[in-house]
């Protein structure tokens, strides 16, 4: 059983901000960026381990003049073989298309995309992003069961075929929300306004 961060921030694969802040059971990474398009924000992201959980909280603060469209994710990658399984309820999902870019919402989920009941699935590459996400996933195999939790109803699932790692990615809102009617889960921020956004994961033994 993991019981120190550095198992969750390798293994979970975030890439690394400046180390802001730290303490026995937690870490803050921070990240100041300015673009030329319009984003200028600094970014927050705290690790706290607590047991057998760790919490990541992200917070965004947009310091430009003009108002930005933002939204947040986590990229958490977790072990995965041929007896692992995945679950995790979904209402439809978006194919891949040309450019990695969604097709057309469905709401039938063909075999190898549907995780309603636990399963390896197929060995194939899949890059899909799903809606009507419960904010609950689970990945377990023979050593370990791994609960993913997020507030948000749109989770992206990436897997290699042939690899050994599977991505549960919670995130605001759905790929290209920027192109869809509304813009679905993004948020307009003006200056010194923010927008926070926050996954657990929880390890517990076979």
């Amino acid at each position: 059983m993991p019981t120190s961060i550095s198992f969750f921030t390798v293994t979970a694969g975030y890439s690394a901000g400046i180390l802001f802040e730290y303490g026995a059971e937690y870490c803050v990474l921070q990240l100041r960026r300015q673009h030329a398009c319009g984003f200028d924000y600094l970014a927050q992201l705290r690790y706290q381990l607590l047991r057998n959980q760790l919490i990541a909280e992200l917070t965004l603060t947009h310091y430009g003049e003009v108002p930005a469209l933002y939204g947040c994710g986590f990229h958490p990658f977790f072990p995965f073989d041929e007896r692992s399984k995945v679950q995790f309820q979904v209402s439809g999902y978006w194919p891949e298309g040309e450019n990695h870019l969604p097709l057309n919402w469905q709401g039938n989920l063909p075999d190898y995309a549907n995780f309603s009941v636990a399963q390896f699935g197929e060995d194939r590459w899949l890059n899909v992003g799903y809606s009507g996400w419960g904010g609950r996933a689970r990945v377990s195999n023979d050593v370990m069961s791994i609960t993913i939790l997020s507030q948000t109803p749109w989770l992206m699932l990436f897997r290699m075929q042939g690899e050994s790692f599977l991505c549960l990615e919670p995130q605001s809102h759905p790929v290209n929300a920027h192109n869809m009617d509304g813009q679905p889960g993004l948020r307009v921020l003006g200056a010194g306004e923010k927008l926070n956004f926050s996954l657990k994961i929880i390890i517990e033994g076979a």
